[in-house]
């Protein structure tokens, strides 16, 4: 199954931008088509462009040429080119099969008029393609439109390939969920609609009227406005859900009110929160500033400590599960590294780095010493050390990404615990007063 997507590149693009190459090599750093193909192009992301490919250009000389047709036709400005994926689910295709259905879907939807590079990325667990296609045609120097009509060519033809080389594709009734709410399910992951529904059976527990129903969401921290359908806004969120769309079957108005008329209420089942590696001895030692911080933020949704029973999040919380597994990990590696204060990170920041320049180095050398060697036990040796290299390289990269996330999500994280101690010590100053 393959996933398609295309957009322009025009002179403030920084998507593109080549966030992994190295820029004392980039001759120039501002100009988007070439940073397009740079970044396409990566050694790191393309095997040492083991998979790259140009369509009626060459790799090395891709950006001149594209920028010659411009010239010759008098359309230097405007869009410079399109940037076009097709990502393969993870396990589903090698490299090399990848790669090959990038070039037909370049030949059959651009190769006749457009000078395009397909580069396959393996960098991720879902091998994809990458396409740079040249806004101006060589032939007439008519422009490439990027429209409904063409986008659906480009999703047709990708399917159609799929197709023939044995792979699933995504049907019609698919792609009618969105993305992300279908890879949620399939990794039985929360979402927003699923902790609502949640709450939503809970108020129905204990209701005898749809007064009730409605008082019992209100204490939850819902707004409630009813019209034609009714629709809940939990205090996390900035919209409204309407009821019968979480389900039909269960919650439109009808259905509602028969369930509390028959009293046929669904046992809500237990909570089931993501998985949490995450356990700091705490009894042997006072935690530091970030294991303190993520301890008290797990506890917070009700996950720590492992020896009581589950609880629910709290409220402000609710929207967060998405990320539960990502805040567990960062958990494990502060207490795997006795990372305590910011300088600590810093400093495991710059070791990493140092690593991965060092190990990227080492490899890009066996690349040059495999190009010169003759024989053929001693060069599937170096490419054995590569592949080695490369899946430590890769799982450096991801400590890195861990580290870069910790800094980053610190702050706010801090921020949201500080806003709830304050928010249950006014709740307990209350009940002292009556």
């Amino acid at each position: 199954m393959a996933i398609t997507a295309i957009w322009d590149i025009k002179d403030s693009l920084k998507r593109v931008i080549n966030y992994a190459a190295n820029k004392e090599k980039t001759e120039i750093e501002n100009d988007d088509l070439m940073n397009s193909i740079r970044y396409i192009s990566h050694d790191v992301k393309t095997e040492d462009k083991q998979y790259v490919t140009g369509i009626n250009c060459s790799l090395k000389t891709a950006y001149d040429e594209m920028t010659a047709t411009k010239r010759n036709f008098g359309k230097e400005s405007g869009i410079l080119a399109f940037h076009a994926i097709q990502a393969f689910m993870p396990g589903e295709i090698t490299p090399e099969k990848a790669h090959e259905i990038g070039i037909e879907l370049a030949n059959k939807l651009w190769g006749d008029r457009f000078e395009v590079i397909v580069a396959t990325h393996t960098d991720k667990k879902h091998i994809h393609s990458h396409f740079v296609i040249n806004s101006v045609s060589f032939v007439d120097g008519k422009r490439y439109y990027d429209n409904k009509k063409t986008y659906y060519e480009f999703q047709k033809t990708s399917d159609q390939l799929c197709l023939e080389h044995g792979l699933s594709v995504i049907t019609p009734k698919d792609k009618k969920e969105p993305y992300a709410l279908w890879y949620a399910k399939k990794n039985d992951k929360p979402t927003n609609r699923s902790v609502i529904a949640q709450d939503v059976e809970i108020a129905l527990e204990s209701s005898l009227t749809m007064n009730d129903f409605i008082k019992n969401l209100s204490d939850l921290g819902y707004q409630i406005k009813q019209g034609k359908h009714m629709a809940i806004k939990p205090s996390w969120a900035k919209a409204y859900y309407r009821l019968y769309k979480l389900d039909q079957d269960k919650y439109s108005d009808e259905n509602l009110k028969e369930r509390i008329f028959k009293k046929n209420l669904i046992s809500l089942k237990s909570f089931a929160p993501a998985r949490c590696d995450y356990h700091p001895v705490i009894k042997k030692r006072k935690l530091k500033v970030f294991e303190a911080l993520y301890f008290k933020y797990l506890y917070l949704f009700g996950v720590l400590p492992k020896d009581k029973p589950r609880r629910r999040p709290h409220a402000s919380l609710k929207n967060e599960w998405q990320y539960l597994d990502e805040i567990s990990r960062e958990a494990t590696f502060i207490g795997r590294y006795s990372i305590e204060t910011i300088d600590d990170l810093n400093r495991k920041i710059d070791e990493l780095k140092s690593q991965i320049h060092q190990k990227s180095k080492q490899r890009s050398a066996l690349y040059y010493k495999k190009k010169h060697c003759l024989e053929a036990d001693q060069a599937l040796k170096i490419d054995q050390d590569r592949r080695i290299l490369s899946e430590q390289i890769k799982e450096l990269r991801k400590e890195l990404k861990t580290c870069v996330n910790i800094k980053e999500r610190s702050s706010p994280m801090q921020k949201k615990v500080d806003s709830i101690e304050k928010e249950e010590a006014k709740k307990g100053e209350r009940k002292n007063v009556r």
